[in-house]
């Protein structure tokens, strides 16, 4: 392939990523060197498209930081700003829910700008420029700690805010309403779905956060519905920031025992793609001698093999209602918004041997 049609495979690509609907204003590029390696390209041909992009303003470079997509304005001026913890990672459920939350503020004249959870510095001008806040707290090392110094930043900073996907412990986040997925009642749906169908040895990859505590709390009071307390070896925490490489390992270890589980249920579905490799690594059939779901139904759940068994959010509707409550908030200050949780439904593939979808009663 020739420079110039190079050249164009990448140009059309970040072109049609700026132009897709689902992006957000203000969103961050992957890295020079992450496209370069995507399309088999040379570094200085990628900059070539983002200079062109850049000069034609869809783009603008920060120093020391990355690209970004141009902020898309709003003839009134008036902006709201959506922090998440990863802007290039597009296929999270906190990004599919801010898409659809830009195109609820944009129908009601406001202009948006994205950023990753900032630091003390980013924040003031995050809260300064922003008439209102959607914002997805961070998880991991230190996030009660972030999640709560950008909380008290907002609130010194008297601006509305609402928390999406998730919240953390603690006092000051209770002081936003939060709109997420129904993950304890999601999970209890999912567990129960597995146990009418005759399966009892179910093992748990959980994690810390609230969202997966949740889960996991949901995978418990199904059991316990059945009498089943599960064996202490057929649960395991995954912490953050190797949580793939823990989900691997526990994997690995689940595998091995005497009595191995049916089942592993996936706090996500990242985990439960290196659950499926481990388990191939050792000649596991799946789902004959063990079965794997996950949670989340990302963009990739359907293209391995075998296609993936999980727990489908929906993540416009999340964004959408999240929007709406900043909206009605920003018109009466003094509104008290209640948290919202959005029914999940359970989508069935061939990583376990039930073949259909079942929607979860609302």
């Amino acid at each position: 392939m020739n420079d110039d049609r190079k050249y164009m495979q990448v140009h059309d690509y970040l072109l049609e990523l700026i132009r897709a609907p689902e992006t957000p204003g203000g969103g961050k590029l992957p890295s020079e060197a992450a496209l370069a390696a995507r399309f088999a390209i040379s570094r200085g041909t990628v900059q070539r498209a983002i200079s062109e992009l850049t000069r034609e303003g869809l783009l603008h470079r920060r120093r020391g930081s990355g690209t970004y997509i141009a902020r898309r304005e709003s003839p009134s001026g008036r902006l709201i700003g959506l922090v998440t913890p990863h802007m290039c990672d597009l296929d999270n459920v906190y990004h599919r829910a801010m898409a659809a939350a830009e195109e609820v503020f944009r129908q009601a004249g406001y202009g948006v700008f994205s950023c990753s959870t900032p630091n003390e510095r980013e924040a003031k001008m995050v809260i300064a420029n922003a008439d209102g806040i959607l914002y997805c707290p961070v998880e991991g090392e230190n996030s009660d700690t972030r999640n709560n110094d950008f909380a008290r930043a907002v609130l010194t900073g008297g601006k509305a805010m609402v928390l999406v996907d998730k919240s953390w412990p603690g006092e000051l986040a209770s002081r936003f309403p939060c709109v997420g997925s129904s993950n304890e009642k999601a999970a209890y749906d999912l567990v129960s779905y597995l146990l009418k169908r005759g399966l009892r040895r179910i093992a748990m990859i959980h994690t810390r956060t609230t969202s997966g505590e949740a889960r996991l709390a949901g995978y418990r009071r199904a059991l316990a519905q059945y009498g089943i307390e599960p064996a202490e070896e057929y649960v395991w925490c995954a912490e953050e920031p190797r949580l793939r490489d823990a989900g691997s390992q526990a994997a690995n270890l689940l595998a091995a025992l005497a009595r191995p589980p049916e089942v592993i249920f996936c706090v996500n579905d990242d985990v439960a793609f290196n659950v499926i490799r481990k388990l191939r690594q050792r000649r596991v059939r799946i789902p004959e001698e063990i079965g794997v779901v996950g949670f989340d139904n990302n963009s990739f759940s359907e293209m391995i093999d075998p296609p993936l068994s999980t727990v489908c959010q929906n993540a416009a509707e999340i964004g959408a209602v999240a929007a709406r409550m900043l909206l009605e908030k920003l018109a009466n200050p003094n509104l008290e918004c209640q948290s919202r949780e959005i029914d999940c439904k359970i989508v069935i593939r061939e990583s376990l041997v039930f073949p259909q979808t079942v929607e979860i009663a609302g």
